[in-house]
């Protein structure tokens, strides 16, 4: 599940309890969401997933949201700038920084929104067993889901 910026307080606090109510693995939020959530989560089998953006950005989030103990993984959103520029060397120098902060907590998570399969291959050769990675957002094919789900491990993305 994931709680997008546009909604009010209520929204956040409301969208939190559906996705406890339905048995989400995680509730992906923006790192400034993580003080409103935790108290809707706290003691479920649902977790938070921050979501985060440069690398500078990502390493300093992994860090304040590994703090909480309701913070079960984070969503590291990839460079699409210079994964379209092949410039694979980069991403993965961003994934293996964001990747080793957020090791050092226990904290997993990945998500290729919208890659391309060769992508996400990529990713989860470099990953090799250190994460998973979770197929979500702009999948707008059946195809693509079909691809995208013979690849990759899915327990992440819903735990009943």
């Amino acid at each position: 599940m994931k709680i997008q910026e546009i909604y009010y307080e209520k929204d956040i606090i409301e969208l939190t309890k559906d996705g406890v109510t339905l048995g989400c693995a995680t509730i992906c939020i923006n790192p400034g969401y993580i003080e409103r959530c935790t108290p809707y989560v706290e003691g479920t089998d649902t977790g938070l997933c921050p979501v985060t953006i440069s690398t500078e950005s990502k390493t300093t989030q992994i860090e304040i949201a590994a703090g909480y103990d309701t913070v079960t993984e984070i969503d590291v959103v990839a460079n699409f700038g210079l994964i379209r520029s092949v410039e694979y060397e980069k991403v993965t120098a961003d994934l293996k920084a964001c990747a080793d902060a957020a090791h050092k907590y226990g904290l997993t998570g990945y998500e290729p929104r919208g890659a391309a399969p060769d992508v996400v291959q990529h990713m989860m050769d470099e990953a090799g067993e250190k994460c998973k990675i979770k197929g979500s957002g702009c999948i707008r094919t059946r195809e693509h889901f079909l691809q995208l789900i013979s690849m990759i491990s899915f327990d992440v993305c819903v735990r009943r």
